[in-house]
């Protein structure tokens, strides 16, 4: 799986979200909840960078948000279903908006005999009453509650983390020769070589030379080669390597090179790589364990979850 370890934007909460959505629905009219998503996304001023932020499975932040809003005001009885698949604001709601203009936490909901009620069926099928009144999988206690949705992609997250840290620190005790096929099973689990292409490892490590080729085709007209460095943290790739690396390549009359590392890139490192356009490729430590993680080479899936929600589609 992919992860996204970009820091988060302050994009609205549920909390925030269900005013937005009453506010949007105040006019009276019946929408769908693709409409409304794109309604109160203008409203809430959400930016193009925060629209497009996705939980790991890829599905859109906001609408994530905006769609547990939605579930929580129906199941309070501030939005009806007068259609299938369709929503409109109640008397209840409009009340709501009116004492709760900025921001509504589920704790606010608590008394309402709808939400009441619901709480109840939840208790009856957990065995057991949630915190404070609170739907499994929300934290109302914060001031950022999570959606059951990103309560699992924060989980998912903390885990590809304690596991990257681990397969470089597993990866910088192995041999240079264990890493450079490593490198090389990785690539060719990517769909670099194609169906009948092959990865070869060339054992030349320490030359400065190349340590792998992949040929993308059976006759080797289209070659990718390969430099892995297993380096130790902190030990930065510099310029001088990445400049020995396209004299390799050049030696071999190739256009197309990926340099493979353990540690990171100097800036100065960083800069030359710019400066060849697309014929050198570099992948640091980081960015190399989250590729073995999304395409599993030295990683086995551990438990698989499924989580459901409505198909909206299926009772229009």
């Amino acid at each position: 799986m992919t992860t996204d370890t970009s820091p988060l934007s302050e994009m609205p909460t549920i909390d925030g979200f269900r005013p937005a959505v009453l506010a949007v629905m105040a006019d009276g009219q019946t929408r769908r909840v693709r409409e409304i998503y794109e309604i109160v996304k203008d409203r809430a001023g959400l930016t193009e960078s925060q629209r497009a932020e996705v939980l790991g499975g890829g599905d859109s932040r906001a609408e994530n948000r905006i769609a547990w809003a939605v579930s929580s005001l129906t199941h309070a009885g501030a939005l009806g279903r007068p259609a299938r698949a369709t929503y409109r604001i109640t008397d209840l709601g409009r009340d709501l908006i009116a004492r709760h203009p900025d921001t509504m936490s589920e704790r606010d909901l608590i008394g309402l005999p709808a939400w009441d009620a619901y709480l109840a069926q939840l208790r009856e099928k957990k065995s057991a009453a949630p915190p404070d009144g609170a739907v499994p999988g929300s934290n109302s206690s914060t001031e950022a509650p999570q959606t059951p949705d990103e309560v699992i992609d924060s989980a998912v997250r903390a885990t590809d983390a304690d596991v990257t840290a681990d397969l470089l620190a597993r990866l910088r005790g192995q041999t240079p020769e264990f890493f450079e096929q490593v490198v090389l099973d990785v690539l060719v689990a990517m769909g670099y070589g194609g169906t009948t292409g092959r990865a070869t490892r060339l054992g030349r490590s320490g030359d400065g030379g190349i340590d792998g080729v992949i040929e993308q085709d059976v006759l080797g007209l289209q070659n990718i080669y390969v430099q892995a460095k297993r380096y130790s943290e902190g030990n930065a790739v510099g310029r001088p390597e990445l400049q020995s690396f396209i004299g390799a390549l050049s030696g071999q009359d190739a256009d197309r090179g990926v340099f493979i590392a353990t540690s990171t890139f100097t800036a100065a490192a960083h800069e030359y790589a710019r400066a060849m356009r697309g014929r050198m490729v570099t992948v640091d430590g980081l960015r190399f364990a989250a590729l073995m993680i999304r395409y599993q080479v030295g990683v086995q899936v551990r438990q698989t979850y499924q989580l459901v929600e409505v198909d909206e589609d299926y009772f229009e």
